[in-house]
């Protein structure tokens, strides 16, 4: 069966999207999958947004679903949202998402995309979060396995998949689109300079912000640390700068010119795309253990503890140069493995062969 002919079946469905809003991780994913589609194989997905996101700049019809939950609960808005679609959902034959829910009818194939353990997700959530985080959990569960083509976009989500008997349909991984992401440069430091450190996200509990900002703030001045924080606002501090929300661009630009390290500091991630972005830029990054993807263990330097952090900075600030050498050998690796064109390509073979193996 050949490539051409699964691409050729994807022409002839009518696929929607969930997108949600244009902000994260899984949205990014969702929406580079629907430029994926109509760039490389001329096919039109529609894009379902929450009220008050619909983007008129982009290229593709937006159907636009109610919140009926404050907007900072995002979970609960994502289970309603096939509820309250349900009619606009109808002429859709080819469902994908990146939440679970009651996405599946009799006509259509739905296609649930997972990048995480759950339950290590909600392990990691503090207490009162785990309450409002069971519900969300379920709903993922029930998509999970109501699903046509669960993908397992990790080998967390992998495990997680086999630990609720979910049949293994299709493994795939997140991926980064390598055309925008600068090529790796030499990188080097000298002690008299700061040492730049960049975190980049949102100041919530999962991503650990506070607990980054007070082990930054108490690394000893002779290390000549400092953080720049992008994502969110704050008073900038004596070590410490913040450059809130800025263009993509921006972000690329300051990684590749200033930056001599990236930090990921999270409670959980499933597999987070600012990691894949920093290592294929070719910056040593330094990962929580509880936040890294095993599959780019070998990639990072690992810590645990505020005293793991600083211990592991101390020694990449003193053997900066081989330790930038090897993230720039590393970096071809993750930009050939994590492409964006070669992950959806495979994955979308995959899907249609299973598609159209229920019509043989």
């Amino acid at each position: 069966m050949s490539e051409q002919h699964e691409m050729d079946w994807l022409k002839l469905s009518n696929i929607f999207i969930w997108q949600g809003g244009w902000k994260g991780g899984a949205e990014t994913v969702m929406f580079e999958i629907a430029k994926f589609l109509k760039e490389t194989h001329n096919i039109t997905p529609t894009l379902g947004l929450f009220e008050g996101n619909l983007d008129s700049t982009q290229p593709f019809p937006q159907i636009e679903v109610k919140t009926i939950f404050p907007k900072h609960l995002v979970a609960y808005n994502n289970i309603a949202a096939p509820i309250l679609s349900r009619k606009q959902l109808e002429p859709f034959d080819l469902i994908i998402t990146h939440e679970g829910g009651f996405w599946k009818t009799k006509s259509n194939h739905y296609i649930y995309r997972e990048p995480g353990d759950l339950f290590r997700l909600f392990s990691a959530l503090p207490f009162k979060s785990k309450i409002g985080y069971a519900i969300p959990l379920l709903a993922s569960l029930y998509g999970l396995h109501t699903a046509d083509i669960p993908i397992a976009a990790s080998y967390k989500a992998e495990w997680f998949f086999k630990k609720v008997h979910v049949p293994f349909l299709i493994r795939s991984s997140n991926f980064i689109d390598t055309k925008i992401i600068p090529v790796a440069t030499k990188r080097s430091h000298t002690n008299t300079e700061p040492f730049v450190l960049t975190f980049i996200g949102r100041d919530d509990k999962i991503k650990n912000l506070a607990w980054l900002e007070r082990a930054c703030s108490n690394l000893p001045s002779s290390m000549n640390v400092h953080l720049h924080v992008f994502g969110v606002k704050k008073q900038d501090t004596q070590n410490i700068t913040y450059h809130g929300w800025v263009e993509e661009r921006t972000i690329w630009q300051f990684l590749q010119d200033q930056t001599h390290a990236f930090v990921l500091s999270s409670l959980f991630e499933a597999s987070p795309l600012v990691l894949l972005q920093a290592l294929a830029c070719g910056i040593p990054s330094l990962v929580k253990t509880s936040a890294l993807p095993d599959e780019l263990s070998s990639f990072v330097l690992p810590f645990n503890s505020e005293k793991d952090f600083i211990t592991t900075l101390q020694s990449l600030i003193e053997n900066y140069e081989e330790h930038a050498q090897k993230s720039s050998t590393n970096a071809t690796t993750v930009r050939t493995t994590y492409d964006k064109q070669t992950v959806l390509t495979a994955e979308f073979v995959a899907i249609g062969q299973k598609i159209l193996g229920e019509h043989l």
